[in-house]
């Protein structure tokens, strides 16, 4: 996936799991201090209206829907993360690479 102006294209699509699965849709997406890259999608899930980061490492893109290399059910049991001023604390970072098994 390439820079922060692809990843405007990116709001609202569907976000589907390895499998096919609906895991949600992307409300949010985070990119790379470092590369401008989209690392991360907030994604809306469920009925309540839950929001739960996804890594954006590998992943797909299709006509109004985008493919990640998680399963939904790790998806599901993803940490919350507290985010600040629009932006992920090197921590928080951590603690989702270490869940979804990525490099930092």
């Amino acid at each position: 996936m390439r820079r922060q102006a692809n990843s405007k294209r990116l709001y609202d699509c569907a976000v589907l799991d390895r499998r096919g699965d609906r895991i949600g849709s992307v409300k949010r997406v985070w990119l790379d201090d470092h590369t401008g890259r989209p690392r991360w999608a907030s994604v809306h899930t469920g009925l309540i209206g839950s929001e739960t980061f996804v890594p954006l490492q590998g992943a797909r893109v299709g006509v109004g829907h985008i493919t990640v290399h998680v399963d939904k059910e790790r998806v599901q049991d993803a940490p919350h993360v507290h985010v600040r001023d629009h932006h992920l604390s090197p921590d928080e970072d951590a603690r989702l690479c270490r869940h979804y098994g990525v490099e930092l």
